[in-house]
């Protein structure tokens, strides 16, 4: 099995808890939904028949500081799926980054890769990369690994 109903649930709670609450293209949001065992089953049941899609995002324009960034906003039943996924992958996967990065990892922060490039100044360091493979992705055209 691939994910337990158990897992599912838990993934469920932390979006509830932490996630955003926009909703998707189909409309569900965490009040739509009335009975969550049943809401979940029915997504498990999917998953292990094979018959589960993830849905289109609905694309949203965030504007920010005179710029505009398109995002795609998942479905709940995506959200919950991408999470299940997150808290197996996570913990294995974590222990092979580097303990500088600080990117989008769990426990890490802005703020504490600030501090630890003022212990490296501090301690006669001169350089500190930093890079935006993303970035480097659309700039050289590479528009197929998006």
């Amino acid at each position: 099995m691939l994910f337990s109903l158990d897992q599912l649930m838990l993934a469920y709670h932390t979006l509830q808890q932490t996630g955003s609450h926009a909703v998707g293209i189909d409309g569900v949001s965490f009040d739509h939904v009335v009975d969550v065992a049943r809401f979940l089953s029915d997504l498990q049941k999917e998953i292990e028949e094979g018959s589960y899609r993830p849905s289109q995002v609905r694309k949203y324009v965030l504007k920010q500081s005179n710029k505009e960034r398109e995002i795609g906003i998942m479905t709940l039943r995506d959200r919950v799926v991408h999470m299940a996924i997150k808290l197996i992958v996570d913990p294995r996967a974590e222990r092979y980054f580097n303990p500088y990065s600080y990117g989008f990892r769990p426990g890490k922060s802005t703020q504490q890769a600030v501090q630890q490039i003022e212990i490296w100044k501090n301690s006669g360091a001169y350089w500190v990369a930093e890079t935006d493979i993303q970035r480097e992705i659309r700039k050289n055209g590479y528009r197929d690994w998006e």
